[in-house]
C-alpha cells in the first residue's frame, strides 16, 4: 500500500487543520495548487506513516514470538525491542514535528492565498502611494543613504 494511502494516527488533526481530507490535500498537491505548509504537513505524514508501519510490523513480530507454545531466541527478541524502542521514539519526533508545524502555521484565512511572485515585486512592482503622502525627496534619499 502506498504510504500516502495510509492511514496515520494525527489525519484527524491534519484534515481539521486544513479543512480538507488527506486524499484531498494529495489531490492537491499533485495539481501544484498547496501552500507551502501543507507541502511540508504531507511529508511529515508520510514519514509518520512509515514510522507507524514499522512499529506495526516489529510489534506483530513480537507477538508472534511471545506467543504461548513459542520459544523466542533472546537475541531475537532485544534486537526487536531496541527496534521498537526507536521506531517509537521516531513516531514520537514526527508526531511533535507536525504538532509544531500546526502551531506557527499562518492562520486559516491566509493558508491559501497564493504570494506575490518575487520577480513582480522586484520588477516594477511600485508601492501604492497612501492618500495624501508625498513622494521623498532627493534631499531626503541622500540623507538617507549617508545615515546608513
Amino acid at each position: 500500500m502506498s504510504v500516502a494511502l495510509r492511514q496515520s494516527s494525527k489525519d484527524g488533526v491534519i484534515e481539521a487543520a486544513f479543512g480538507h481530507s488527506i486524499e484531498e490535500l494529495h489531490q492537491q498537491q499533485a495539481a501544484a495548487s498547496v501552500s507551502p505548509a501543507v507541502q511540508r504537513m504531507l511529508e511529515l505524514r508520510r514519514f509518520l506513516t512509515v514510522a507507524e508501519g514499522h512499529l506495526d510490523e516489529v510489534r506483530d513480530r513480537l507477538h508472534t514470538a511471545t506467543a504461548p507454545g513459542q520459544e523466542p531466541a533472546a537475541e531475537d527478541l532485544a534486537v526487536d525491542v531496541q527496534w521498537l524502542a526507536e521506531a517509537t521514539k521516531a513516531k514520537a519526533q514526527y508526531v511533535q514535528a507536525i504538532d509544531q508545524l500546526l502551531r506557527t502555521m499562518p492562520t486559516s484565512s491566509s493558508r491559501f492565498t497564493a504570494a506575490r511572485p518575487v520577480a513582480t515585486a522586484l520588477l516594477g512592482a511600485r508601492p501604492t502611494p497612501t492618500p495624501g503622502a508625498r513622494p521623498p525627496s532627493r534631499a531626503s534619499c541622500a540623507t538617507a543613504a549617508r545615515t546608513r
